[in-house]
Parts: C-alpha cells; structure tokens; sequence
C-alpha cells in the first residue's frame, strides 16, 4: 500500500510540476512553452486520480452510506456493510471487464492524441480499468476482513 501512495503522490507531483512548467512558459518564456506539456499532465491526473481509489476503499473513505449506521443495531449495520461492501465489489469487477473492453477497442483501433506527441488513448483509458481492479481488490479484502479474517499482509494506514 505504501507503493500505492507513493507512486499516487509522485504522479501527482509530477502532474503539477509539468502545470507549473506549461503556466510560466507560456506567460514568461513564451519560446519555451510546448503543447505536448497539458497532455501529458492529463495522463498523469487521470492515472493518479484511478489509482487513489484502491487506497480510498482500503481506508473506508470511499463513498458509502452509512445513515442507518448509527440507527440500527450493531448487528444490522455489519450486514448492510457487507452487502454494501459486495455491491461495491461487483460494481468494480463489471467496470474492470468494461474497461478493458474500451481499452482493447483503442488498441485495436489504433487512437492516438491529437497532440504532437501522438500518444496512445490506451495509455489514457488503461487508467481505469486497473484503478477498477485495485478497488475491486481492496472490496474484496475487506469483505474477508468483515467476516472475521484479517488482513494480515497490511500494515496499518495511519502515518
């Protein structure tokens, strides 16, 4: 997990350090600025933003509704976690396969970005797909969590 976060925050890093970059070249060193620069910080973005969903599901931050948590029993409200928890999973699990599908048609298709990089949409699109499998992943650990088998091979999250 501790991977997870630092390759999110080095991407992310990255993605405002090219802004920064993009921004002041263009208003101050006009000669330096490069198109390919807004591109590349869109890939980075996205892929960083994909990513951080594993780590929001492993930390119980992801989106949840938990208005009856405090209304119901102890017991109710694990099962609707349970069952929230293995919707969740399955939600994931059906946009991993769709995903894929989107990024094998890119491949097949051949579609590149219209910058002067050329780039291939499938790197883009590749982003969600593996940020679906991650939370489909994390869904599926804390489900063995919530049926009383530990997570033994994480550490805890806290900094």
């Amino acid at each position: 997990m501790n991977g997870e976060r630092k390759l999110v925050g080095a991407l992310t890093g990255a993605s405002l350090l090219l802004a920064c970059y993009a921004a002041l070249s263009r208003y101050l060193l006009p000669s330096l600025a490069a198109g390919w620069v807004d591109e590349l910080v869109i890939y980075l973005s996205v892929w960083a933003m994909w990513l951080s969903g594993g780590l929001l599901v492993r930390q119980g931050a992801h989106v949840r509704a938990d208005i009856l948590g405090g209304v119901l029993s102890p017991r109710l409200a694990a099962l609707l976690t349970r069952i929230g928890t293995a919707l969740g999973m399955a939600f994931c699990a059906l946009m991993t396969y769709a995903g894929a599908m989107v990024v094998a048609m890119s491949v097949q298709l051949g579609e590149r970005s219209d910058s002067e990089l050329a780039l291939p949409l499938y790197w883009y699109y590749s982003g969600f797909p593996v940020g679906m499998a991650l939370m489909t992943w994390r869904y599926w650990r804390s489900l063995l969590g919530a049926y009383g088998e530990p997570d033994a091979t994480e550490s805890d999250d806290r900094p």
